[in-house]
């Protein structure tokens, strides 16, 4: 598929169920205050938690961990999109998506 292809293709999804989503926001800082604890994430549209977050890097069929992700500890559920099939994989409740 080329870009533009892959963008209509994306765009006709979302529309099919219109997902609560924003775009076009910048994330200046990500961190826990406790082991245990939600992610705080600080962005350029405010602040925000959640118990789960997801960093997107690289092109959708390119592979490209960060080398600062072997660090994260057990708690911390890390997925490729290459090895995402489906919503279950993932625990309930809201998710956030950083690429």
């Amino acid at each position: 598929m080329l870009k533009d292809e892959i963008v209509d293709y994306v765009k006709r999804y979302a529309d099919s169920f219109n997902p609560p989503f924003t775009g076009n926001v910048e994330v200046y800082q990500v961190f826990r205050k406790t082991k245990d604890g939600d992610f705080y994430i600080t962005n350029s549209i405010g602040n925000f938690t959640a118990g789960k977050l997801i960093i997107a890097t690289g092109a959708y069929h390119i592979p490209n961990v960060l080398p600062i992700s072997k660090d994260f500890d057990n708690s911390v559920k890390q997925l490729h999109s290459v090895d995402y099939k489906n919503p279950e994989q993932l625990e309930k409740g809201a998710t956030l998506i950083k690429r």
